[in-house]
């Protein structure tokens, strides 16, 4: 499973990301924005670019997780942006659909908080998926 965040804001401005040379499409920006404020028991490594957007490994109390960010073309200034929380699980997990991440996983619970903490985000919505 994958818990999808989105939101809206004019706040991150993505211009000063790294070019991704797979695709030109945003999201270093999100991903530094919440390895500076996630703290213990998370660390966040280093964005790598991918072709859909970025990707950061995070140790989030010993379970490996990844979170994937992208964003929108911005139109008036407001971008949407989407963050996938991401925790790989074994194929016999997947093929019976179980493990993987949910909302209530005390990661996912710690970044709704960061979000949901920053007024200037808006349209904040929590998604859990396949």
């Amino acid at each position: 499973m994958t818990v999808v965040v989105r939101f809206s804001t004019s706040l991150l401005d993505p211009a000063g990301e790294r070019p991704n040379p797979c695709n030109p499409i945003a999201g270093e920006t999100l991903l530094r924005w919440i390895g500076e404020r996630i703290g213990p028991p998370g660390r966040l490594g280093e964005p790598v670019p991918e072709d859909w957007g970025w990707l950061a490994d995070i140790d989030w109390n010993g379970s490996p997780t990844s979170l994937g960010a992208s964003a929108s073309e911005a139109v008036d200034g407001v971008r949407e942006w989407v963050l996938q929380i991401i925790r790989p699980r074994p194929l016999l997990e997947r093929l019976r659909g179980r493990g993987g991440i949910r909302s209530d996983d005390p990661l996912v619970i710690r970044i709704g908080e960061i979000l949901s903490a920053e007024p200037a985000f808006t349209h904040l919505q929590v998604e859990s998926g396949p």
